[in-house]
């Protein structure tokens, strides 16, 4: 999986095919190819592969790419990272990941995690690939940050509320998938 995924960003996408199209986000069609392959569950059955969930692979790419890019919106909306704060998150990230490794009342857990670092050819490239990964994540949770802290003031005083901010925050990824209005083409 890590040679792969490794392997499809090294890959330029030059083509201006487009799959997809939204108020802010592009999907091309090679992006598209790989995240699918990414759901597919074996390479024979990657054309029209039927998840656990009865969605298609492409379907379920297709749902991925648009919430990722839709909520990586955040750091046009000014909400950044710098590099001292993501080398914390990364540590303490590594850290918790590492802390069962060789467990060995947890062993498909170490070996899991153990297959995934080598298929990514090592523990150091696949945090090295997660990095930037993690800044964008990190991104969008400072701006749910800020959005729930928003939630809350607005609650008031009791704070009493039919909805969690759980709830809340997937009414407004809803929303703003919504605005984004992605067509195919």
């Amino acid at each position: 999986l890590g040679q792969m995924i490794q392997e499809q960003d090294k890959e330029t996408d030059t083509s201006d095919e487009l799959y997809a199209v939204g108020k802010d986000i592009q999907i091309t069609k090679q992006e598209m190819k790989n995240h699918e392959k990414r759901f597919a569950p074996g390479e024979e059955d990657a054309q029209d592969s039927v998840t656990d969930d009865g969605k298609s692979s492409e379907e379920k790419a297709f749902q991925a790419l648009v919430r990722r890019k839709t909520l990586a919106v955040a750091e046009t909306a000014g909400y950044t990272v710098s590099d001292a704060e993501l080398d914390q998150i990364v540590s303490e990230k590594r850290e918790a990941m590492d802390t069962d490794i060789d467990d060995s009342e947890n062993k498909e857990y170490g070996e899991t995690l153990k297959a995934l670092y080598d298929s990514f050819g090592g523990e150091d490239q696949y945090w090295e690939y997660m990095r930037e990964e993690t800044r964008t994540s990190a991104e969008i949770e400072k701006y749910f940050a800020d959005k729930e802290k928003e939630y809350k003031e607005q609650l008031g005083s009791d704070g009493e509320t039919a909805q969690t901010w759980d709830e809340a925050r997937e009414e407004l990824v809803d929303q703003l998938i919504a605005e984004q209005d992605v067509k195919t083409v």
